[in-house]
């Protein structure tokens, strides 16, 4: 993970409204997400699982916890993004864990990503 994401990501640890999810295989953590709230809103995010562990259903079961620790926390509303399907890129299993989890697609955005500036 470079540097600026993990800062970014350590910086919310035990910060209000934020909880952080570990899921272990054994004693192997092997999967992680985020669940920020706010008023009634949840925003679900931060989600990973090591290679070798996926498509055995981590990412599911971290976002029925995340999303029924919003609905106890009292959320109306839950959100969350991932890339989408695209002709050169068609299964997005992230994305559609979010479909089978009840998410719908309000909008797509366009990713902006800094570059570092040409060398002289």
């Amino acid at each position: 993970m470079p540097p600026q994401v993990r800062d970014a990501l350590t910086a919310t640890i035990d910060r209000a409204g934020w909880t952080h999810y570990l899921g272990f295989d054994g004693d192997t953590p092997v999967s992680t997400a985020s669940l920020y709230v706010t008023g009634d809103a949840a925003w679900l995010g931060n989600a990973a699982t090591l290679e070798e562990y996926r498509g055995r259903g981590w990412q599911t079961a971290m976002l029925a916890q995340r999303l029924a620790d919003a609905r106890d926390a009292g959320c109306r509303w839950a959100v969350s993004e991932t890339g989408e399907e695209t002709e050169e890129d068609p299964v997005n299993p992230s994305y559609r864990n979010m479909v089978r989890a009840g998410f719908r697609l309000a909008y797509a955005r366009r990713n902006r990503v800094r570059r570092p500036a040409p060398a002289e």
